[in-house]
């Protein structure tokens, strides 16, 4: 009982509770402590293994939200130049109909020249004039 006092660290009482605990369960009490010391250092083990995990999880979470912050930038800056080519885009179709209307416009209003065709008087039809 003294190595396993000095050797695991443990105190007076605990010791006996350890040694009561061996008796309850019917078990050597060597065989209880070696049982015991095999699930604290599991536990021990996985909390170390769930403390890294955690670890890397926020590490993980950490760079997800840099590229989220990216990428909506890149987003943004996406949308808005496209805004901008669309807005120039309507300005210059905008600028081509009033250019085609200002021409339709002009060429209706324009004074027309008389036409040919239009000038020259019919001639008169030699079987309907009268008789003189």
């Amino acid at each position: 009982m003294a190595f396993v006092r000095q050797n695991v660290n443990l105190e007076r009482e605990q010791l006996k509770l350890a040694r009561r605990l061996a008796r309850e369960n019917g078990v050597a009490f060597s065989a209880y402590v070696r049982d015991a010391l095999e699930r604290h250092n599991a536990g021990v083990t996985l909390t170390a293994v769930l403390e890294n995990s955690n670890a890397h999880l926020e590490f993980l979470l950490d760079q997800l939200r840099e590229e989220n912050a990216t990428l909506r930038r890149s987003l943004q800056q996406d949308h808005q130049r496209l805004r901008d080519e669309m807005k120039a885009e309507q300005a210059q179709a905008i600028e081509r109909y009033e250019e085609a209307l200002r021409r339709v416009l002009s060429a209706a209003i324009a004074p027309t020249a008389p036409s040919k065709a239009s000038a020259k008087t019919p001639a008169a039809n030699p079987m309907l004039s009268p008789r003189v």
